[in-house]
Parts: C-alpha cells; structure tokens; sequence
C-alpha cells in the first residue's frame, strides 16, 4: 500500500495510506490579512461509506519560514488509510458542515440555520479572526 506522510518542520502531521481508489489532497491558502497560511489536507474514497467519500483532517496554521515535505512510502503493513472510518465517525450522526468531523469525533457541535460548526472550528476561527483584528 502506498503512504503519503506530511511533514511540518520535521514533525510527521499527517500519515494516510491510499487504495487504488483513493485521492489524497493537501491545500494551501492565505489567511486574509495576515502572513500566515491554513494547511488542509482532505481525502476521497469510493469505498467510504459516509459522507459521499469525503474525509477532512484537523486544518493546522502555517507560519513564514515553515516547511513543509510529503514522503510517498510504500509499504506492507496497514496503517489508518482513507478508507478506513474511526470508530465514532462510523458511530456519528451529526457532522460539522466545515470540517466534516462528527459529534463523537468533537467536544460540541452548534447549529444554526441548517449548518452545524464544531468547538474546534469555532476556535480555529476565532484565532483567524483575533490575528486580524
């Protein structure tokens, strides 16, 4: 199976193993007025059963001067993979519209005109907005 790790600054942040089938994606954008970057990194799987196949992992902050490095690895052993759900995503009912984790996943999760947001969201926005300010 193929791997793909993504290093920040000598710090393995992600590990995902890939099927045939699935489709790995790590995204950079700039947060408006301000130096820094949000890493993103999301996944696409035929064979997940949940959410149409997407799969989002935790956003992270980036700073200038960061690095960042992906390994594609092959190896035999299995590790967490796209397709592989997390025993509360599979036991989730209700997902945050930002980040697509479910409710066992997060501490809370609020709604409010048809879309729910997670503590976690809640507080990766808050700190977009406070660097802004």
């Amino acid at each position: 199976m193929i791997y793909y790790e993504i290093w920040i600054n000598d710090d393995l942040a992600y590990e995902i193993g890939a099927d045939d089938a699935d489709q790995i994606e790590a995204a950079l954008a700039k947060v408006a007025g301000d130096t820094a970057s949000v890493l993103n990194v999301t996944g696409l799987s035929a064979s997940h059963e949940k959410r149409d196949g997407f799969i989002n992992w935790q956003s992270q902050m980036i700073e200038p001067g960061d690095e960042i490095r992906i390994v594609v690895v092959e190896r035999n052993e299995q590790t967490a993979s796209v397709a592989d759900d997390s025993k509360y995503e599979k036991e989730s009912t209700t997902f945050c519209s930002f980040c697509g984790k479910g409710n066992l996943e997060v501490k809370q999760l609020f709604s409010g005109n048809g879309a729910l947001i997670c503590n976690e969201c809640i507080i990766f926005c808050s700190s977009v907005v406070d660097k802004n300010s």
